[in-house]
């Protein structure tokens, strides 16, 4: 049975590095930054537990009124598909006062089938 937790960096910051590893994702290459970057001011971090193993990891970032993003999903390959994905994005919008609570997606079915609305969108990398 998953269970979702608040991030705490000494005992889940292992396990969500090699969740970001897993799939390419540029957090994977330095754990200290990170590890800020999933405790910032005005985020929520949330990891998905079955027994005691991270499994997903979700986190908001947002302004505390109007405007959020959800700026990491991720559920381990071995434990897709069950639900954790849904049960991480449902806890964290609770969690995530504003009105609106925009993303990057490279998984939009996923998101579309739970509800949200396709848009356009630009990002700028430096």
């Amino acid at each position: 049975m998953c269970r979702i937790a608040k991030f705490a960096v000494e005992q889940h910051l292992p396990g969500v590095m090699g969740l970001f590893a897993a799939e390419g994702w540029s957090y994977a290459s330095d754990e200290q930054r990170t590890s800020r970057a999933l405790s910032a001011p005005g985020s929520l971090t949330l990891v998905a537990l079955e027994s005691d193993e991270v499994v997903g990891v979700a986190q908001t970032l947002g302004d505390g009124e109007f405007q959020a993003f959800l700026t990491v999903l991720i559920v381990a390959e071995s434990h897709r598909r069950a639900g954790i994905g849904r049960k991480l994005l449902k806890e964290a919008i609770e969690g995530t006062p504003g009105v609106h609570l925009d993303l990057i997606s490279r998984a939009d079915g996923f998101y579309e089938a739970i509800g949200f609305e396709a848009m356009s969108g630009f990002r700028l990398r430096r």
